[in-house]
């Protein structure tokens, strides 16, 4: 018996392993060095110039946010409802409310400043949702 003589079962092994390992590393190159053959892979990153610390789009989630809502991809603050609010990070019911309540009584939001009006929004919040909204 030799040290390469497998048994069947083995090789079938063998070679599932190495189909596999094969088709992970085609991925990634292509992932790597054409990623227009597979975008739905690639997540693009922006990059917050709110502060020196910057965040990365990859880092939050995407809210899901209606086509009429849509401004070059950004939720519009001023006529979102409670629903889109809450897709925003950091944003839950009770903030999108308060959120809701605050434009409601002061009028619309000019500014990112603005909303740190609203109760509970710091700029850890505003950090976060910068790159996400428009005040159109």
């Amino acid at each position: 018996m030799s040290l390469f003589s497998f048994t069947r079962q083995e090789q079938i092994a063998i070679l599932f392993l190495s189909g596999g390992l094969l088709v992970g590393t085609v991925v990634t190159l292509v992932k790597h060095h054409h990623p227009e053959l597979a975008p739905q892979l690639i997540r693009e990153e922006r990059i917050d110039s709110v502060s020196s610390d910057t965040v990365r789009a990859t880092e939050l989630p995407v809210p899901a946010v209606p086509a009429e809502n849509l401004s070059l991809g950004l939720l519009k603050i001023n006529q979102a409802t409670i629903e889109e609010l809450i897709d925003l990070p950091g944003i839950g019911p009770k903030m999108a409310e308060r959120i809701i309540a605050y434009r409601t009584e002061h009028g619309r939001f000019q500014t990112l400043h603005d909303l740190k009006g609203v109760k509970g929004i710091g700029d850890k919040t505003l950090e976060r949702l910068n790159p996400l909204i428009t005040f159109d």
